[in-house]
């Protein structure tokens, strides 16, 4: 059974500035809250669609950002809501410098590599971050749940960085996320940022502005990573394919 796409055009979206949306976060961390923050971009939603966990874990989220130019499309369009963009990436950057700068600590779990995390942690300290745990977990199968780790917990809960980067993947790290944060005895901010760790680690790079401007950091991804074009064509195509299908159906 898979969930119509309309069901996340109800979420919390955030519809000011990513300076607001970092001023309300830790706002709320000064008053004793937790936050999960999910930036929603057509793969997540796509995957979310199928996988009632990741659907839950989205659902239950405290805010939402509209992360990519197809989203903010759709929404747009379809549902006549207009956000800003707030990338994963720019924000969870922002934020931490801003974190760090208050004298709040950052943890970076996730990767593709132990370099990237190393490097990834080299960056944010270089830009005013406090990181005070930067691991890797081993890779997790897409199709499975993502492993709760004690080491994890305890390391957490032993340093209480209140800034948490987890980048396992869309859906994965939204539902790792859900499940961390109730259990980590503190207030926390979470956000699911994909690739950035690599792109912070300099492993990945970014695309250019003017092609960020123009919506088309696919094509940039797709130059950067050709065996990725299963993944590119679902955001690309199938997304808006099935959006249109929806509409015309329901």
């Amino acid at each position: 059974m898979h969930t119509r796409l309309s069901h996340f055009a109800t979420l919390p979206f955030w519809s000011q500035s990513s300076e607001q949306l970092c001023d309300h976060v830790l706002a709320r961390l000064e008053q004793g809250f937790s936050t999960h923050i999910v930036t929603i971009n057509a793969e997540m939603l796509l995957y979310a669609a199928v996988h009632p966990s990741a659907e839950q874990a989205i659902d239950a989220c405290t805010i939402a950002t509209v992360d990519s130019f197809a989203v903010w499309l759709w929404l747009r369009f379809f549902f006549r809501r207009n956000f800003p963009r707030i990338t994963g990436v720019a924000f969870a950057e922002k934020l931490a410098v801003q974190a760090g700068q208050r004298g709040e600590r950052v943890a970076l779990i996730g990767g593709s590599s132990t370099i990237a995390v190393q490097q990834a942690q080299q960056y944010l300290e270089a830009q005013s971050a406090r990181v005070t745990l930067a691991v890797r977990l081993e890779h997790t199968p897409r199709e499975q749940e993502p492993v709760m780790s004690s080491l994890i917990l305890e390391g957490l809960r032993s340093v209480k960085p209140t800034i948490i980067l987890v980048g396992f993947g869309h859906g994965v790290q939204e539902v790792w996320l859900s499940k961390a944060l109730p259990l980590v005895g503190y207030p926390a901010i979470g956000i699911g940022v994909g690739g950035a760790i690599d792109v912070w680690g300099g492993v990945a790079r970014r695309a250019p502005a003017t092609l960020q401007r123009l919506g088309l950091e696919w094509l940039w991804r797709l130059i950067q990573q050709p065996s990725r074009y299963r993944r590119i064509l679902r955001a690309t195509i199938g997304f808006p394919a099935r959006c249109i299908w929806e509409s015309l159906l329901y």
